[in-house]
């Protein structure tokens, strides 16, 4: 069941003030009381050509995958600040069954949570205390960085891969460490260059910023913005791109490699589906984290159709060995960009800290 909700009174009122796009609504008379209502969450627009859309599209699975079982809303462009926690309360107040949060948004949302048990709340990379109705998840993205990044190593011709970093913190530096560990290892010489843009979702800045990456002599670029603009540059230039969250094929198709998919993906979805079903019928069970593998959801695209059968060859390989165990790149010794020894040799690093604990910059990263 589909339906953009209109709120009354004070919901409508909150809902204009923040610029969200739909707001959950409590079930009017003569609704059917068997069916559970969901709610996204997004820090930026939903349809963004990228992160939101990919997520936007996850709520659709939802819908077709459950049908008249369900009734799905998004209320995007809720920012990181206290007021998610004004939306959500509002939204378990209006008869919200299921809270997904896109956006990373913390305690903020992860309280209203705790409080108000009769919603249940998906929270990616949760940090804090899960409560029975809370169940956290994330994806081994360091894996589908690698495999990327070996194969832009094999498609490069100046050895320079340039990265548009939204922010400074571990997990942008886990996604860009993976990456050019991958990249490294299939071209010795692969550096990349990046440039912060203090954003997910600043189309005007990424844009720019990929144009001075290009600039800069990098003829592969990609970045962990929420928007599909470095491809759009390489597209523009005659380079070559690499996406993420989203499969940006139509947005670049002769520059693209490949993506690292996230929402969107039929695998992908379908754990979401299964809690939102798992709800539905009384059988959810939170309290935990799950993980999201790699080659069960966390996936990847078609390769580009310029992608030489050479180097999809290798790549594929690269992912076969990674998703078998068979190959296992994430140890020492490793090096930082300042030349200091982080990893001593065989040393293995964790989950933990691929997943949050990366507050360093591999040997080859250049720039802010």
């Amino acid at each position: 069941m589909s339906t953009v909700l209109r709120l009354a009174g004070v919901a409508v009122a909150l809902c204009a003030a923040l610029g969200v796009a739909a707001c959950g609504s409590s079930r009017s008379a003569g609704s059917d009381d068997d069916v559970t209502k969901v709610s996204f969450l997004y820090a930026g627009p939903m349809h963004d050509d990228g992160y939101n859309q990919g997520y936007f599209e996850t709520g659709e699975a939802i819908k077709k995958r459950l049908g008249d079982k369900v009734e799905v809303t998004n209320a995007d462009n809720v920012p990181y600040t206290d007021q998610v926690g004004k939306v959500a309360s509002q939204l378990v107040a209006t008869g919200t069954d299921v809270i997904v949060d896109t956006g990373g948004y913390g305690e903020a949302l992860d309280d209203v949570c705790r409080r108000q048990r009769a919603v249940t709340c998906l929270i990616p990379l949760p940090q804090g205390e899960l409560t029975d109705n809370m169940v956290g998840f994330y994806q081994e993205w360091w894996k589908q960085e690698y495999v990327l990044g070996a194969a832009a190593g094999l498609m490069t011709r100046a050895d320079v891969v340039g990265a548009v970093n939204p922010l400074t913190i571990p997990l942008t530096n886990s996604y860009m460490n993976s990456f050019l560990l991958g990249c490294q290892a299939t071209n010795p010489d692969c550096k990349m260059r990046t440039v912060t843009i203090n954003s997910y979702y600043d189309p005007s800045a990424s844009t720019q910023a990929a144009n001075t990456l290009a600039n800069a002599g990098a003829d592969v670029l990609t970045g962990w913005v929420n928007d599909s603009t470095p491809c759009q540059v390489a597209q523009k230039r005659g380079l070559r791109a690499v996406g993420q969250y989203y499969d940006y094929a139509r947005a670049c198709p002769e520059a693209m490699i490949g993506t690292a998919v996230w929402g969107g993906d039929p695998e992908y979805d379908q754990w979401f589906v299964d809690q939102v079903a798992a709800v539905h019928d009384g059988r959810f069970e939170g309290g935990d984290v799950h993980v999201i593998r790699f080659g069960d959801g966390a996936n990847l695209s078609r390769w580009g159709n310029s992608v030489p059968q050479d180097v999809r060859k290798k790549a594929d390989q690269i992912a076969r060995d990674l998703e078998s165990g068979k190959l296992d790149p994430f140890k020492g010794p490793m090096t930082d960009n300042q030349g200091k020894q982080r990893v001593p040799a065989g040393e293995q690093l964790t989950e933990d800290f691929l997943v949050s604990g990366w507050d360093w910059r591999l040997n080859g990263m250049i720039g802010g």
